[in-house]
């Protein structure tokens, strides 16, 4: 038998679903989301002169949901704005 681990799963869940609250909330506030590179994908949310990173799975999640959209493209970076 291998060694059983507790299941974290629900962990990263939760961690995830926060960030996605927290970054809609921003994006109603009037965030956006820049995506910073192309290869791999890394997205920035931007508000008040303050940036940080956000996973890439939140900002699919944000799409999907129709929660913003593709509001220009800067020097190739996309920036997405809250819908």
């Amino acid at each position: 038998m291998g060694v059983v681990r507790p299941d974290d799963t629900g962990v990263e869940m939760e961690a995830s679903h926060q960030q996605y609250q927290a970054a809609l909330q921003l994006l109603a506030a009037g965030a956006v989301i820049k995506q910073s590179s192309a290869t791999p994908l890394t997205y920035r949310l931007s508000f008040n002169r303050i940036s940080v990173p956000l996973p890439g799975g939140v900002v699919q999640q944000l799409l999907a949901h129709g929660q913003m959209r593709a509001a220009c493209k800067v020097s190739g970076e996309v920036v997405y704005v809250g819908s």
